[in-house]
């Protein structure tokens, strides 16, 4: 039962597969106890059930050094070896009642059967009291070591708290051999939890890991920078707006209340046509032509500032932005400028297409050599559980094998000479 136990899982066996190991040992009892039989009229029962005896210990004592690179011939030897010796033992149930009168021998068959179950019991009992002990010690020693793996691989969570609830939840329900399969799908939903990111462990990984983030570093200082400088730029264009505003507003002022507040305003009108006038009949010099345009301006304003319809200075100031457009223009294409401007870096602030794929390659790099780690982790445990279950069983098979050893001179007294035989009562 227990050698099941280690082969299916420890070994991870199949029952069948672990049934062609342990079933040499039922051939072998097969074989051994007819053998016996028929040899124990040459020597007698006292030789043949303390070789038997003997072989069982021989064979426990193997089982002890079982571990999980033991070959399959060496477990079908133990399993032959334990077999023999226990078809040879078996012989005293026999040689218990050879000496026992016929009618007494109903009454002595039922003693020896009633005592082979009574030490069949005592010795389960033993044995499974024995191994449910140290599989228990088994249990927390593979805790512990888990424990420990996981703090020195820096799982992060929730990694590692899934690791914890599934072993623990595998070691209490005795179904540790899909323990496996469990982690790698919870695993794969964590994936989908947020987790923090760190430098990976494996060297080469912590290389591009760490490039990348010289990268990022460079890149955010470069881009700080030209951040800084737009919004420099434009504070300073919107100052200069303001100032243009303020400096067209302040004109403006001054020219409707020097029109307006003239009286003379009218005769001023007529003074620079006639002067327009006699500009426009004189040589074509490029000074005349200067003069002339401005004095066409400034007679153009002065009908704007004299016309009975412009009575404020926002009606005046609509009426010269539409005699001259030039200079409502120029503030309008600052102002699309200034509106550029501030969508370009309300777009570098919200984000960056390359600091997004160097946070992703980041992200990746850390997701590999976080799988190498839990690769690492599940190797590690495996081997954990093999050893911890590999040790608990063979002490149990130690155990078995004292308390064997501790009967082994019993099989000295298992025959007497001399005595009563069944053909002394034969009839001469």
């Amino acid at each position: 039962m227990i050698f099941n136990f280690y082969l299916e899982t420890v070994r991870e066996y199949t029952a069948l597969k672990a049934s062609y190991i342990i079933m040499f040992m039922s051939i072998t009892v097969m074989i051994a106890m007819p053998l016996g039989t028929k040899l124990q009229k040459k020597v007698g029962y006292k030789p043949l059930i303390t070789s038997g005896i003997v072989l069982m210990e021989i064979s426990l004592l193997m089982l002890t050094r079982l571990n999980q690179s033991t070959s399959w011939v060496a477990m079908v030897s133990m399993m032959i070896i334990l077999g023999l010796g226990f078809g040879l033992g078996c012989l005293s149930i026999v040689s218990a009642v050879q000496f026992v009168s016929q009618d007494k021998a109903g009454m002595a068959s039922g003693i020896v059967n009633a005592s082979r179950q009574l030490g069949t019991c005592l010795g389960i009992a033993l044995l499974v009291g024995t191994m449910t002990h140290t599989t228990n010690l088994a249990k927390d020693n593979i805790r512990r070591d888990s424990n420990n793996e996981i703090a020195r691989l820096a799982i992060p969570k929730p990694f590692s708290t899934t690791m914890k609830t599934d072993l623990n939840h595998a070691l209490n329900s005795g179904t540790d051999n899909n323990l496996q399969v469990t982690l790698k799908t919870d695993l794969k939903k964590d994936q989908n939890r947020p987790y923090s990111i760190v430098q990976p462990q494996n060297n080469n990984l912590e290389k591009l890991y760490n490039g990348t983030q010289t990268i990022k570093d460079s890149y955010g200082r470069a881009n700080k920078q030209y951040q800084d400088s737009m919004e420099q730029l434009i504070l300073g264009q919107q100052k200069m707006r303001a100032a243009i505003v303020a400096t067209q507003d302040t004109q403006y002022q001054l020219l409707f209340e020097l029109i307006k507040g003239n009286p003379d305003g009218a005769e001023q009108l007529d003074t620079y046509e006639n002067d327009s006038k006699l500009l426009s009949q004189q040589s074509g010099a490029p000074s005349n032509i200067r003069k002339e345009q401005l004095l066409t301006m400034l007679i153009a304003v002065y009908k704007i500032g004299l016309n009975p319809a412009v009575q404020t200075e926002s009606q005046f100031k609509s009426q010269i932005e539409l005699l001259s457009p030039n200079t409502k223009s120029l503030l309008v294409g600052q102002q699309h400028l200034l509106d550029g401007q501030t969508a370009l870096l309300t777009g570098l602030e919200r984000g960056d297409k390359l600091l997004t794929g160097l946070n992703q390659i980041q992200t990746g790099l850390y997701n590999i050599d976080l799988e190498r780690r839990v690769i690492r982790y599940t190797t590690f445990l495996r081997d954990s559980k093999n050893t911890n279950l590999t040790t608990a069983y063979t002490d149990t098979f130690l155990v078995a094998a004292i308390f064997i050893l501790l009967f082994t001179i019993a099989g000295l007294y298992t025959d007497r000479v001399d005595v009563f035989h069944e053909s002394d009562d034969l009839p001469k």
